[in-house]
């Protein structure tokens, strides 16, 4: 970048509001943005059932926000699963989320880090099943919510008429929670 200075990206007077960015205070990894994206969609979604509007303006955003959340995380969890490896290819550096949730599901059950859900009695692995398959049938390549149209021309989300933003952010809650506890299994192993 060139020396010129940006009137949009540049600090200000009150250092409350002056986000550190890049290098400046470590840089953040796969995971710490993911958490970053969830709880941007997370707050968005608290607006939406706390008011009750702008669910059609938001839900874009929102999914979009929550999904690229999972995909961080599950790159974030391949580079630490590779690294254990001595593995460090970066293959995954896509938008698809099945083939890396299927590497980070067989890290999970070979190491263990499974168990059951208390409130649905399923495996955690089992959620995860779910709202990746969800994701890889609706925005398989995570351009469902940022466009309303596809590359070709076509409506994105035809099949898709209604999404309860109450019901999607409970289901996304339980999806970052599990993450969470995952990713201190793996820093655990760093240990």
């Amino acid at each position: 970048m060139n020396n010129k200075t940006s009137r949009l990206f540049k600090g200000g007077s009150d250092w409350r509001l002056n986000a550190c960015v890049g290098h400046n205070g470590g840089l953040l990894g796969f995971c710490s943005m993911g958490n970053g994206y969830y709880r941007s969609a997370e707050l968005l979604s608290k607006h939406v059932v706390s008011t009750g509007f702008e669910m059609d303006l938001l839900i874009y955003p929102i999914v979009f926000s929550y999904r690229h959340g999972i995909e961080l995380f599950l790159k974030g969890f391949l580079v630490k699963i590779r690294n254990a490896n001595d593995d460090s290819t970066n293959d995954f550096l896509n938008h698809h989320l099945s083939a890396k949730w299927k590497e980070v599901k067989q890290f999970i059950k070979d190491n263990k880090f499974d168990s059951k859900d208390d409130d649905e009695n399923i495996f955690l692995t089992d959620i995860i099943d779910d709202v990746i398959d969800d994701f890889s049938k609706y925005d398989p390549g995570s351009f469902h919510f940022r466009y309303h149209i596809s590359k070709s021309g076509n409506v994105n989300q035809e099949d898709v008429k209604l999404i309860n933003i109450k019901n999607l952010k409970i289901r996304m809650d339980k999806v970052f929670k599990i993450f969470k506890f995952w990713w201190g299994c793996l820093d655990d192993m760093d240990d």
